[in-house]
C-alpha cells in the first residue's frame, strides 16, 4: 500500500494551471483520492487512448496501407497492437507492476480474450433480450467490460 502512495505522487503532472492550481492538487492529493480511484482513471484514459490507437491504426491499414479489401485483417492487426499497447502502458503506468512482462503477458492475454466474448454476450444480451438499440447496448456492453478488465487485472494480473 505504501508503494502505491508514493507512486502517483511522484508522478502527477507538474502543469501551471494558475489559479486552478491549488484546487487540481487537493482534489488529486493522496487524501481526496484513494489509489484504486486513481488508478481507475489512469485505466480509462489508457482505454480510450487505446481505443483511438485501434480506430487510427484500421484507418491507417484500410485507406493508406493497402488492407482496403482485408478489413478483417487489418482489424485483427490494429486490435492487437492496441492490446499490446494497453498492456504496456497499464503495466508500466497504471498499475507500476514489477512483474516480469513475459509472466504477465499471457494471464493479460487470456483475460483480453475472455473480455471479447463478455462483451459479444453483454451486447447480444441488451439487443435481443431487452430490444435495445444499438448504442444503448453498445454503452453497455462496454461498460461491463471495463469493469471487467479493471478488476481483473487490478486484483489478478497487475497486483505485483
Amino acid at each position: 500500500m505504501m508503494r502505491e502512495r508514493t507512486m502517483f505522487r511522484s508522478s502527477f503532472p507538474s502543469w501551471n494551471l494558475g489559479p486552478l492550481q491549488p484546487l487540481v492538487r487537493r482534489l488529486t492529493s493522496r487524501d481526496m483520492m484513494p489509489a484504486w480511484l486513481q488508478q481507475a482513471m489512469r485505466y480509462s484514459t489508457v482505454g480510450l487512448l487505446n481505443t483511438l490507437l485501434d480506430a487510427g491504426l484500421y484507418l491507417l491499414f484500410t485507406r493508406w496501407l493497402g488492407l482496403a479489401g482485408f478489413k478483417l485483417l487489418a482489424k485483427g492487426l490494429s486490435y492487437g497492437i492496441s492490446t499490446l499497447n494497453s498492456f504496456h502502458w497499464n503495466r508500466s503506468w497504471t498499475f507500476q507492476s514489477t512483474a516480469s512482462a513475459l509472466a504477465l503477458l499471457t494471464p493479460f492475454m487470456l483475460a483480453s480474450a475472455v473480455a471479447i466474448a463478455i462483451n459479444a454476450a453483454a451486447m447480444g444480451f441488451s439487443l435481443q433480450l431487452f430490444h435495445q438499440q444499438d448504442i444503448p447496448s453498445l454503452a453497455m456492453a462496454t461498460g461491463i467490460t471495463l469493469l471487467w478488465n479493471f478488476t481483473v487485472s487490478k486484483f489478478l494480473i497487475f497486483r505485483r
